[in-house]
């Protein structure tokens, strides 16, 4: 298998309309960490050593809230202009990479998936680069990902959407992948290729005869042969599920952005940067109406004869993007479990988990215990051996060794070891208890600073 370097772009440009908020979407909280953060982390431990995200006018926001979570690798950002889709806002990233290698790998994926695991996209490079494909597109088969989006779309109390505004994987009768067009798109291909083969397989029974549907098993005639063999394949092909993409490519660095402006010339004007006898240019593409996604890149490369596959996951809810309050409460609560399994398997024990919170950026010792409805949020440090809780709340502390604490609140404090606080103690930003000390109840703390 060829190694390649590994980039990537993320499409940051969502505002805070879907959420009903003033805040741009990508740095929307989730477990301490900006939702974008997840991604570009789920990015660096795939192997990515560079990044751009681009963001919408107001990106500012945005770069300076991910910069305070910054991954292991380069990270720049491009602001860029929003409604024109995802294509243009691809096309715009593209400018801000070091893309010395034409055939560089590159992911390209939105910046609202919270769950995406390194994994998921280890497996799509690792099928973009043994498969030699010049594209290859994250996709799950629709009996997958349906539930997962009625699910949503039930705790969201939203009356059920038509299937048709999935995007699905077009296949010529050679399974070759052409294009990502809508979900209803596809299901009309296959009617009409089951409606096709019946008509074939009427005219080659006309006068009554009876046909067996094995075609190995008659003798027929080369063209009543293959009328059969269709009928047959259009009815497995029509129980098949259908494979809808999940917005996530890995293609060579070379061929993304000649591709993205012959999706509309005139809205991507050519660079220099850029070699243009990459695609063909012979490749016609309508003009698009409205916003382009960076998937309708697919449909030119397979039209100038580029190679495109697709990754198959079967478990798409991790791959759910997150666009309203109740599916960012459902991407935490998420978390929530993965962040309290973590530190369950690395000695610190839960009463409740279901009823301890943790933040991602909360970091603990051995040993550690969690009573019921203990909050641990931003860069709370807790010592070994300690007993936290119950009804605690503490941001951005840190507490020694040995120590005890019960319904307490605490801001940006810190506990010295072998210490008691609690119960009914609230702790002031800047409070410092000593080692040894036993607060008592109803501690007021004040601040040193």
């Amino acid at each position: 298998m060829t190694v390649r370097s590994l980039s990537a772009l993320v499409v940051a440009t969502g505002d805070g309309a879907p959420m009903r908020s003033a805040r741009p979407k990508p740095i929307h909280m989730l477990c301490g960490r900006p939702m974008a953060s997840y991604v570009l982390r789920s990015l660096g431990a795939a192997g990515v050593s560079e990044a751009v995200v681009v963001t919408s006018p107001d990106g500012g926001r945005v770069s300076k809230r991910l910069l305070e979570d910054a991954p292991s690798f380069r990270l720049r950002f491009v602001e860029h202009p929003g409604g024109l889709g995802t294509a243009d806002a691809a096309l715009a990233g593209v400018s801000a990479l070091d893309l010395f290698e034409d055939d560089a790998d590159l992911v390209v994926l939105p910046a609202d998936l919270p769950l995406l695991r390194p994994g998921t996209i280890e497996g799509l490079l690792q099928k973009h680069r043994s498969s030699g494909a010049a594209c290859t597109l994250l996709t799950s088969l629709s009996d997958v990902v349906d539930p997962v989006q009625e699910r949503q779309r039930a705790l969201s109390g939203a009356q059920p959407s038509s299937p048709a505004k999935a995007a699905a994987v077009s296949r010529d009768r050679r399974g070759r992948v052409v294009a990502v067009v809508p979900r209803e798109q596809v299901e009309a291909e296959r009617a009409d290729l089951a409606a096709e083969a019946a008509n074939l397989v009427d005219e080659s029974t006309q006068g009554g005869q009876s046909v067996d549907r094995d075609p190995d098993t008659v003798r027929l005639s080369r063209r009543n042969r293959e009328a059969i063999r269709r009928a047959m394949d259009a009815d497995t092909v029509d129980a098949e599920p259908v494979e809808l993409s999940l917005g996530i490519l890995c293609i060579r660095s070379g061929l993304l952005a000649p591709a993205l402006r012959r999706l509309n010339p005139n809205r991507f004007p050519a660079s220099r940067r850029f070699r243009e006898p990459v695609v063909e240019q012979s490749v016609t593409v309508s003009e698009p109406v409205g916003p382009v996604s960076f998937e309708d890149v697919i449909a030119v490369l397979a039209a100038s004869g580029h190679p495109c596959e697709t990754a198959t996951v079967s478990d798409a809810e991790d791959l759910i993007a997150v666009d309203s309050r109740v599916q960012m409460a459902e991407a935490e609560a998420e978390l929530r479990r993965r962040t309290n399994r973590f530190w369950l398997e690395r000695g610190v024990s839960m009463v409740d988990p279901d009823r301890t919170y943790l933040d991602a950026t909360v970091e603990l010792g051995m040993d550690v215990t969690l009573f019921p409805g203990t909050i641990l949020q931003g860069n709370t440090t807790i010592g070994d051996s300690c007993e936290i809780g119950p009804d605690v709340h503490m941001d951005g502390c840190r507490v020694g060794e040995g120590s005890r604490v019960a319904k307490t609140t605490a801001v940006r404090s810190t506990i010295g070891r072998d210490s008691v606080v609690g119960p009914f103690a609230a702790l002031a930003p800047g409070c410092e208890i000593g080692d040894g000390t036993v607060t008592g109840p109803f501690y007021a703390g004040e601040s040193t600073q």
